[in-house]
């Protein structure tokens, strides 16, 4: 898909000269293409007058080639095809010039082929489909014949049928037969075809829609970012004199080497920027936000370049005579991956893990094989950030010929108890054949010492995996709050000879859910404190970093949660592997979309090929991970309200319990009403409800799981620091700064105040749970202001932002779930020029059962926490009755400047705690706090420091908003910045951010050698700050 960025038609103007004939080489007009919601007819026709038309005079053209996308769309408006009509007819009445036209992606066959043969007499040829195309056509000038050769737009496997289809035998190559699905190979065949056909000495001009690898669509834009569908290597239009080339909106260079660049994997290329109202564009009715119209998006994917196809490169070595297989734990997306110009593999998922046997594929020595990666990205195939490139690790793995494969055990603990666990491990063995196999097991308990030990002897029958049982006495049980991990480390043996040696990590737990009880994790009841995460880092982008997971799992576990959703797709194995080792349960979602679109080219283009490998893939990769409780088949599929649809969740679900009975199964579901009727809900191992609670007691009642998950709650929207006056429940509100209030009032028209889920949780023993969306703030879906609502470009639902430093909600969540640390937070600030005498109501987020506020020393008052009953009580008279539950609020207190004091109380009614917050003077200087000041010396270690602009006392100026200046020196470097705007256009790589509400958040990088490294942050007008990080070889 052409990235176009214009808000008019661009001509591709080249004029080359062959002896007396003068060719115009055009292409792409996309005619009737929409831009914000207006065609841009009346602008196409204006230049085609004034520059098309003239041009063909004033240079004396004698043949005009359109080397595709004449038209925007498979089918254009009347007036695209009225301006076509006028074109063509001027072009053979008036001019009396051939034209020589192909389809593009964006043409329809159909259309263009209207008429084709009428256009042909009268000079204008036309070359929609590719087995129209298998001739050249003929022109002739004073010097002889030149041969135009026509190759439209096609995909791999309609070409590569055609040639064999078509073309007579006799006129087939025997290497067509052998021709692998891919643009490049059978392009190549295409273009020799029709090049045989002309005679030798014959000028040659072939005409295509397509990218050449390598080529950059303009000198200042990053290479990766490079677009386009149809990528071709530079040598496919070697046979021809020259080339005219469509598809990308500029000329295409052949042969660009130098214009690779150096990078780090994981790596994701859009990151950079720079952020564009017009990247991605879309119009379209969001029906999981209730809306029946559609309308222009901006910044529902981020803002940022991830469209287009880029190509990845690297050469290896490995032993010629072991097994080899590059594993690849996501790639986005479309990825195609070639071993020495072969292609080894096709995996269109970007989220899903893959891998591929290359083993054939080496060189003959081993040696300096080149791996090359496409990936393409195409427009509206999301609904948030993806990222772009090969974002996750790649692995190369070389066993012996007899090994385990991929994801090749399977364990379970079959009984769990505090007395003693069993342990059964099944093991698949490749290529034993009939030979006996030797498996030698050791499990080896968290503190490292070997608790049991099998080895056994047998043949593998029928390719059955190999089985082995084992009994752990007192076994340290894994969970949130223990996560121990046992290891099963297994050596295989053929023929006395040991072959290969496989780890298999696991932990011992149980897991059951009771009708009308819940979710029990080892015997003992507990709810869901969870959240949902998208994938992206934030200012890293998409591109994965343990330090920077690891983090973020900090600060959750800090708030008390104790899940994480995967939302909505498949998660990065290092997620996976930090949530058994700290302790997080884990609901796996692979999809967002099954075989009924959301996004125009999203995830149903192939979920009916696709939809089991994938869930395969990921079953197999994480059943043995112990914080793995759950598997979710998918979130808000229009297929749930579709008659078939419970069919598909049947089919789904049943992969889950073919390839892994021991979890349950749910789904998130929003369309409460289809799902009770249809049933779909009721065919769910767990029903989740995304929001709708309003609706859960309905649903308990009906279903026969007699259990609701809440699969996604809340969607509260706040701004860290940003606060609204007058303090009041909201839903979809909007202000002109594009900002939400962080008081915490304040959702989207399909969602609810955390208050809502924290009662249903507290009130039904039913309700097992529930995972907030979201825990930190993500690029794309700047809800509410997704419509027209540029520079929005990042969300504002997470308790935490896209910095991460937490909101006001973060310590709301806190004082509920984190039951081993006390919560006292005040908020909002109390720095607030003109608003002296007004009111500015005062929250306090606190475990503590009750608190006194008091303003410059006056007393307002005790508060205390109601009780459900009284909460009940004041409904109808109270907008924020059901708030009094779980927060402390004094409503009526009006501003001056000073001290805010609060004192908490515990149940006993004595003081407990106190927390001060004061006004803050004139900004003096820059106050930095390192998350953490001793890295790895590994070259991807990260430390997060905090930048606030404070006064001469330390307090925070929370309306500050400067440019701060970043410098690294040392031993690592300047990674990225972010400040939790998301109306921010700055761009995170660079060494500079503007505060927001007086604080941001800079990243430092460690290298790879051991030292120090001094980060030093500048800003105009304040004292600078400086600290020192230190960095060691493990």
């Amino acid at each position: 898909m052409c990235i176009f960025r214009c808000a008019y038609i661009l001509f591709l103007g080249v004029v080359i000269q062959r002896v007396t004939m003068r060719i115009l080489h055009t292409g792409d007009w996309h005619l009737g293409r929409i831009f914000y919601a207006h065609h841009l007819t009346d602008d196409q026709a204006y230049v085609l007058e004034e520059q098309f038309f003239k041009l063909l005079k004033a240079a004396k053209i004698d043949v005009v080639v359109i080397a595709g996308d004449v038209f925007d769309r498979a089918v254009p408006p009347v007036e695209a095809v009225a301006l076509w009509d006028m074109v063509i007819t001027k072009l053979a009445k008036d001019y009396k010039i051939p034209a020589l036209v192909i389809g593009g992606n964006h043409d329809s066959a159909e259309r263009l082929d209207m008429g084709r043969d009428l256009y042909s007499d009268s000079g204008v040829h036309v070359w929609s489909r590719m087995d129209r195309s298998l001739q050249p056509l003929y022109l002739e000038d004073g010097y002889g014949k030149i041969a135009f050769c026509p190759m439209p737009f096609a995909e791999p496997r309609t070409l590569l049928t055609h040639l064999l289809e078509t073309i007579s035998a006799e006129e087939q190559l025997e290497e067509w037969q052998d021709l692998a699905v891919a643009f490049g190979s059978t392009y190549a065949a295409w273009a020799d075809y029709l090049r045989r056909q002309v005679p030798e000495g014959m000028r040659t001009v072939g005409i295509a829609h397509a990218m050449v690898a390598g080529s950059l669509t303009s000198e200042s834009e990053r290479p990766l970012v490079i677009g386009g569908s149809a990528n071709v290597g530079t040598d496919v239009f070697a046979p021809f004199n020259y080339t005219a080339l469509g598809h990308i909106h500029r000329p295409q260079r052949m042969g660009a080497e130098h214009k690779w660049e150096t990078v780090t994997i994981p790596h994701d290329w859009a990151i950079f920027g720079p952020f564009d109202r017009n990247n991605d564009l879309q119009e379209v009715a969001v029906t999981q936000d209730l809306e029946k119209q559609a309308s222009v998006k901006t910044g529902r994917t981020g803002g940022l370049p991830y469209v287009g196809v880029g190509w990845y490169r690297t050469a290896f070595d490995a032993s010629a005579d072991k097994q080899v297989t590059l594993v690849f734990d996501g790639a986005m997306s479309e990825a195609r991956v070639y071993v020495n110009g072969k292609e080894a593999c096709f995996w269109p998922f970007g989220y899903n893990s893959f891998h591929c046997d290359v083993t054939g594929l080496l060189n003959a020595d081993g040696k300096n094989n080149v791996l090359a990666v496409r990936l393409e990205n195409r427009p509206q195939s999301s609904r948030w950030y993806p990222g772009a490139g090969l974002y996750r690790n790649v692995r190369l793995v070389t066993t012996e010929r007899v090994h385990v494969p991929v994801w090749g055990t399977q364990l379970t603990t079959p009984h769990v108890s505090a007395e003693y666990a069993s342990v059964r491990l099944r093991t698949t063995i490749r290529n034993a054949g009939d030979a006996d196999v030797r498996i030698s097991t050791d499990i080896i308990a968290p503190d490292g010492k070997i608790v049991a030990r099998k080895d056994n002897s047998r043949k593998i029958n029928h390719g059955q995996p190999f089985e082995q049982n084992f009994l752990i006495n007192a076994p340290s049980l894994w969970s949130p709050e223990t996560p121990y991990l046992y290891k099963a480390v297994s050596k295989i043996y053929v023929d006395g000879k040991q072959t290969d040696e496989y780890t298999t990590r696991f932990g011992i737990r149980s897991i059951e859910i009771i009708a009308d009880k819940g979710f029990f994790l080892n015997g003992k009841h507990r709810k869901f404190q969870g959240v949902c995460n998208h994938h992206d880092l934030g200012p890293l982008g998409a591109a994965v970093n343990v330090a920077a997971l690891r983090r973020q799992l900090t600060l959750l576990k800090d708030m008390g949660c104790d899940a994480v959703r995967t939302s909505h797709n498949m998660p990065t194995p290092e997620l996976v592997e930090l949530c058994d080792e700290m302790g997080f349960m884990m609901m796996l979602e692979p999809f967002d979309e099954w075989d009924i679109a959301k996004c125009e080219n999203g995830y149903h283009r192939y979920f009916n090929e696709w939809a089991e490998k994938d869930m395969v893939n990921m079953l197999h990769h994480y059943r043995n991970n112990p914080c793995v409780v759950m598997w979710s088949i998918g979130n808000e599929v229009p297929t749930q309200c579709s008659p078939e649809g419970y069919k598909v969740a049947s089919f789904l679900q049943d992969i889950c319990h073919r390839e892994d009975p021991t979890r349950p199964v749910t789904c998130g579901m929003d369309q409460v009403t289809c799902v009770l009727a249809n049933g779909f809900a009721a065919m769910i191992d767990v029903p989740g409800l995304n929001y709708r609670a309003h609706r859960y007691v309905e649903s308990y009642e009906t279903l026969p799981q007699n259990i609701v998950l809440g699969s996604e709650t809340a969607s509260t929207v706040s701004s860290r620091g940003v606060y609204k006056f007058p303090v009041q429940k909201g839903a979809s509100v909007m202000y002109d700064d594009h900002q939400c209030s962080g008081y915490d009032v304040e959702c989207c028209s399909w969602s609810n105040l955390p208050d809502e889920d924290f009662a249903l949780a507290d009130d039904y023993d039913w309700t097992i749970g529930q995972f907030v969306w979201t825990g930190f703030d993500y690029l794309g879906e700047p809800s509410p202001y997704s419509t027209d609502s540029w520079p929005s470009h990042s969300s504002v639902f997470g308790i935490i932002d896209l910095a991460g430093l937490p909101k006001d909600r973060f310590y709301l969540y806190r004082s509920l779930w984190n039951k081993q640390a006390n919560t006292l937070h005040v908020l909002p600030h109390w720095t607030w020029p003109g608003r002296e005498g007004e009111n500015t109501p005062v929250f306090v987020y606190t475990s503590y059962p009750s608190a006194e506020l008091f303003v410059n020393g006056k007393s307002y008052g005790k508060q205390r926490k109601l009780t459900a009953d009284e909460s009940r009580a004041l409904e109808g008279q109270d907008s924020l009755a059901l708030q009094r539950r779980y927060r402390l609020m004094w409503m009526d207190v009006p501003y001056e400047p000073g001290e805010v004091k609060v004192v908490a109380y515990d149940a006993s009614g004595n003081p407990a705690e106190e927390k001060v917050i004061r006004t803050a003077g004139k900004p003096h200087h820059l106050e930095l706090v390192a998350d953490r000041t001793h890295l790895s010396a590994d070259g991807k270690d990260l430390a997060y420091i905090t930048v606030r602009v404070v006064d001469k006392d330390g307090n925070l100026c929370p309306a500050d908003s400067r440019m701060v200046n970043f410098s690294v020196k040392g031993a690592g470097k300047y990674r990225a910045a972010a400040n939790g705007d998301a109306t921010s256009l700055d761009l995170f790589h660079l060494p500079k951010m503007p505060a927001f509400s007086g604080q941001l958040t800079a990243i430092v990088q460690s290298g790879e050698q051991a030292g120090e490294i001094v980060f030093e942050a500048r800003a105009k007008g304040l004292k600078s700050g400086k600290l020192v990080l230190y960095t060691s070889e493990k």
